[in-house]
């Protein structure tokens, strides 16, 4: 940490990381494949609906 005020170039070494880099990850995760199911239709909702409620009379 800087004690005194000084010229902009100074200031900006202060500021530069001088750490050793991280190490690089050997396997990146993939992502999720796409379904292609999207938004679900009324049908299949107004199904799941009537079969959520069926159970709990």
């Amino acid at each position: 940490m800087g004690v005194r005020r000084g010229p902009a170039s100074e200031a900006q070494e202060l500021y530069l990381d001088h750490s050793e880099p991280r190490p690089i990850r050997e396997k990146i995760p993939e992502n999720p494949k796409y379904e292609g199911k999207g938004r679900p239709t009324g049908k299949w909702r107004r199904a799941l609906h009537s079969f959520s409620n069926s159970g709990l009379d």
